[in-house]
């Protein structure tokens, strides 16, 4: 097997990113879905900002949810071949760093969201789904920028049932 370091890979765009698992108290997952798309809550890193700090900031932001507080899970590093660059209307290379964090729902805590102008013209929904009903939402087209979403909550789902996390 063949290690390369990511400074070594030749991309148009690296971005690091953080999200959270929160689990419910029947075991439920809450997620996002915006574009067809379904991910855990969660967003890029601002500039200066730890990354445990992004994830409970875009918690907060996205779903209402203010944590003082959340475990480490893994880190995810996907390079992705054709990733679309909404912004600049352009499909290229890119490398994702995701940091997961993991915590209990306390609904003493949930709030009103303030989601993004992005994310309203969007349409983004929050979903509360069982892990075994993940997988069932996956599939409905075969965009590229779709199955790397589904790919990525797909693992670190699986990931957090084997640390016994779900």
């Amino acid at each position: 097997m063949v290690v390369q370091e990511i400074n070594d890979i030749k991309c148009d765009s690296c971005v690091r990113k953080a999200r959270v698992l929160v689990k419910d108290k029947n075991d439920k997952i809450l997620l996002i879905t915006i574009e067809g798309s379904y991910c855990l809550p969660g967003g890029t890193v601002e500039e200066g900002e730890d990354t445990k700090v992004t994830a409970m900031r875009e918690l907060e932001e996205e779903v209402g949810l203010k944590l003082n507080d959340c475990d480490y899970l893994t880190t995810f590093t996907h390079y992705h071949e054709n990733f679309p660059h909404n912004k600049i209307n352009k499909i290229g290379k890119r490398v994702n760093i995701i940091d997961y964090y993991y915590t209990d729902l306390d609904e003493s805590c949930l709030h009103e969201s303030h989601p993004t102008n992005y994310e309203l013209e969007h349409n983004m929904k929050i979903l509360r789904v069982s892990p075994n009903e993940i997988n069932d939402l996956f599939g409905a087209e075969p965009d590229s920028f779709k199955v790397f979403m589904d790919e990525e909550l797909s693992t670190i789902i699986t990931y957090a049932k084997v640390k016994g996390i779900i």
